[in-house]
């Protein structure tokens, strides 16, 4: 057993190296999965935020595109005034 134990010894040390490198990447990956779902809540708080702004901006769109299908029966309208003068 001893004789093994000394004939792999450079893979005893090679894994316990790999091991220590094992552990400070789960805990780098720890940390970082720490910070990601702290951040979770403001990125919730940015979606909601973006998709209010989006509903706010495809209903003045859909006023704007109104307007612009009446476009002409408003200037129509409009000029009534200015034909009746003359």
């Amino acid at each position: 057993m001893q004789e093994v134990a000394v004939g792999k010894y450079r893979a005893f040390i090679d894994a316990a190296d790999a091991l220590i490198a094992i552990r400070e990447q789960v805990s780098s990956v720890d940390k970082h999965l720490e910070s990601t779902i702290n951040e979770i809540p403001k990125l919730t708080s940015g979606c909601t935020e973006f998709i209010d702004s989006a509903q706010q901006i495809l209903e003045k769109r859909k006023l704007n595109r109104t307007l612009l299908a009446n476009h002409s029966t408003l200037l129509d309208l409009l000029e009534i005034p200015q034909l009746m003068d003359t």
